[in-house]
């Protein structure tokens, strides 16, 4: 195995995360780059954000299987909000959204969250356009080109810490970062968020624009 390793000339990763993990174990390479994922450069468009309403409109896009652990996004906003209106979009399907539905039901929350099942993905992006905030806590995820695309909008985003994003998202500043897994340390995620002021919103829905500008295919 150290042969076949000596004989790689250069070495890309698809994220920080990876990179180092793959350092821990194996060491430093001679030859070492990063070689983000990108999205189409028409989704980067004019975003003109304004959050004077607060945060109250949540989305997921995305296969619902149980890695995804959208369920632990539907208890945190349960936690959060709890009698308060907040509205939550789902979109794809997958074996999980029969369990997710009846968890929805269980909570009375039918009439705060919206499956849309599966969509284009233009179709996807429209919906994502119209949330304050995407959240995916996926408990394993490469690099997650949703979380650029959704940033691309000016969304506030939620992602996974430790996983492929972290190092793109800097959390409080561009974006957030939660361990997956945990609703309740998503939902203090989501109180913190919803404290911040309107002028903080805005300008970390600014850099999030920013960073994913530099994250199209062609770049």
């Amino acid at each position: 195995y150290s042969k076949y390793m000596s004989s790689v000339d250069v070495w890309g990763f698809r994220s920080v995360a990876f990179k180092d993990q793959f350092e821990a174990i194996y060491g430093k390479q001679n030859n070492e780059f990063l070689c983000y994922s990108g999205i189409p450069e028409k989704y980067i468009r004019p975003v003109k954000r304004n959050f004077d309403t607060g945060i109250k409109n949540f989305s997921f896009l995305g296969s619902l299987y149980k890695l995804k652990r959208v369920e632990d996004i539907v208890n945190a906003l349960n936690i959060s909000f709890g009698n308060e209106d907040f509205y939550f979009d789902i979109v794809g399907s997958g074996a999980e959204e029969t369990a997710l539905k009846k968890l929805v039901s269980d909570l009375k929350l039918n009439n705060k969250i919206t499956f849309h099942g599966q969509q284009k993905r233009d179709t996807a992006q429209e919906i994502i356009a119209k949330s304050d905030c995407f959240v995916m806590v996926s408990a394993h995820e490469a690099f997650g080109l949703v979380y650029v695309e959704a940033m691309a909008k000016g969304c506030i985003t939620i992602a996974t810490k430790g996983q492929g994003i972290d190092g793109v998202i800097i959390d409080g500043v561009n974006g957030f970062l939660c361990e997956s897994c945990n609703p309740e340390a998503l939902a203090k995620v989501i109180d913190r968020i919803r404290s911040l002021s309107t002028e903080e919103l805005n300008s970390i829905s600014q850099k999030a624009i920013e960073t994913a500008s530099e994250l199209t295919d062609r770049k």
